[in-house]
């Protein structure tokens, strides 16, 4: 009987290689996950728009948190102020 349930334990060990390749997959998504809020964060921190440090802390894990960290702040447009209208109130000419 002990060698009839070890031989079940050792053919049910190719029911568990599914297993085996998903955990990893789900690992890699989890860090992926962690380095793209820190990315997000550090672009934030750094005055760059958050989606190009959430994809490369998400891609590129540590390396692209660091290179957020290193990126200069993002230029912005200098605003341009409208000429302001004048009162649109008739004015009597004497």
């Amino acid at each position: 009987q002990l060698a009839a349930f070890a031989g079940r334990l050792v053919g049910n060990q190719n029911s568990y290689q599914p297993l085996a390749l998903v955990i990893p997959f789900i690992i890699w998504i989890v860090i992926a996950i962690v380095f793209a809020i820190l990315g997000g964060y550090v672009a934030c921190q750094v005055g760059r728009p958050p989606i190009e440090g959430i994809l490369l802390g998400a891609l590129f894990g540590p390396l692209g948190v660091l290179l957020v960290a290193l990126m200069r702040p993002k230029q912005t447009p200098p605003k341009v102020d409208s000429p302001k209208l004048e009162s649109t109130k008739e004015t009597k000419l004497d």
